[in-house]
């Protein structure tokens, strides 16, 4: 049976009384919106409870174009996972993708890009809406643990359950619930498909309804999985989800304020540090050498440990709220399976010294062996410039 990840949202609240309020999407031109996503997830085999972690999807929409359809996006979509007992989110995963986002919040995705694999959530109704109101819209969840992808077409109802006033900004109030029962059998065909699939979504969302945006939410999400027949017998598989949401509108930063912000940034480094700082097509890059390591090892030498203190120093104040990707690479010599295991460990092992010197979790790591050189491997001294641990911080 294949083993399948999935991602995604719960809630209730009590209508009040109030005037007509407009909802709708509008992401500025030019400008990024960050949805932090974090699931804490049980999953389970034929009811018994199997593992439990905790997977994070960062996304990322950058508005290319604001037309009378809405918003056309560049997004990319990362998943992050962490198992029990582990500090730092390793990396997993990355998927691009463009789309347009109607101020309804109907989403049109070509057909080439599986993300986002939640669509039309939420999807707002023409005019205003009061407290109290109900409303519902079709909406589509892309499973893309299967070839070819499954997509479910549902139904959310949603309710504007509050309207208040927080800090200066006004905020409604969202409820919104997606029930799930697919009948597979005999309708749609393809790799390991399931017989049936049962599920429920809740979410309370916060709107900003000044700006037209996502605050944050908390999710609930439950779906489970039949494999088998009536003749041989059922398995199952479930995944139970607690999520929780945080959103944020970053200002795009340009090519000169980068080279400013590397420029003043190496400034900042001890002398004879080994630190080196660049731009980078996210944002800036400081790429530490082979220092933080003996040969062959992944545990971080003690003369190397305050050069990482002073960087997680200067990431907290300069840089509080920023996704931090720690990357690890290795030169080509040796076989592939150790350089990636190596390259995973010590990247691994400079995530979790940082992660309580930078005052937030926004950090995750990956390893990549090998397969990103900067330097000639056919040189001692490119060799030596491949074996590296870069620490990115995304402004873009």
């Amino acid at each position: 049976m294949k083993k399948i990840a999935i991602t995604a949202l719960f809630v209730i609240a009590v209508p009040l009384a109030g005037s007509a309020h407009r909802l709708e999407w509008n992401i500025p031109q030019g400008k990024r919106l960050e949805i932090v996503r974090t699931a804490e997830v049980e999953y389970r085999k034929n009811s018994r409870v199997e593992k439990t972690y905790t997977e994070r999807n960062i996304i990322d929409f950058t508005c290319q174009e604001r037309t009378g359809d809405g918003s056309r996006v560049k997004g990319q979509f990362t998943v992050y996972s962490r198992g029990a007992g582990e500090e730092v989110f390793n990396l997993r995963e990355r998927f691009d993708s463009e789309f347009t986002i109607a101020p309804t919040g109907r989403f049109t995705v070509p057909p080439q890009f599986i993300m986002p694999n939640i669509r039309h959530v939420p999807t707002f109704p023409a005019g205003g809406v009061s407290v109290g109101a109900k409303w519902s819209a079709p909406a589509e969840v892309l499973i893309n643990a299967f070839k070819p992808p499954l997509m479910l077409q549902l139904d959310a109802q949603y309710f504007l359950t509050a309207v208040e006033k927080r800090g200066g900004t006004t905020v409604g109030v969202i409820n919104y619930y997606l029930h799930i029962d697919k009948d597979l059998v005999g309708k749609v065909t393809g790799e390991n498909y399931p017989a049936r699939i049962f599920g429920y979504y809740f979410a309370t969302l916060n709107w900003d309804l000044e700006r037209n945006l996502p605050i944050d939410s908390i999710e609930k999400y439950t779906i489970m999985f039949l494999f088998g027949s009536d003749r041989t017998g059922y398995d199952s598989l479930e995944f139970r989800m607690n999520i929780t949401s945080q959103n944020k509108l970053y200002e795009n930063v340009g090519k000169d304020e980068t080279d400013r912000q590397a420029k003043d940034l190496a400034g900042k480094l001890p002398s004879g540090s080994g630190v080196t700082v660049d731009t980078h097509e996210k944002g800036l890059v400081l790429r530490l050498g082979e220092v933080l390591f003996d040969v062959n090892s992944a545990r971080i030498r003690e003369d190397a440990k305050g050069n990482l203190d002073v960087i997680g120093k200067l990431l907290k104040e300069r840089y509080p709220d920023r996704e931090i990707i720690v990357e690890g690479h290795t030169d080509n010599t040796g076989e592939s399976p150790y350089n990636d295991k190596l390259s995973h460990d010590r990247a691994k092992s400079v995530g979790a010294h940082l992660k309580g010197r930078i005052g937030h979790n926004k950090l995750s790591f990956i390893g990549h062996g090998p397969r990103k050189p900067i330097a000639d491997n056919r040189t001692k001294e490119g060799r030596q410039k491949n074996r590296r641990v870069e620490i990115i911080i995304k402004l873009n």
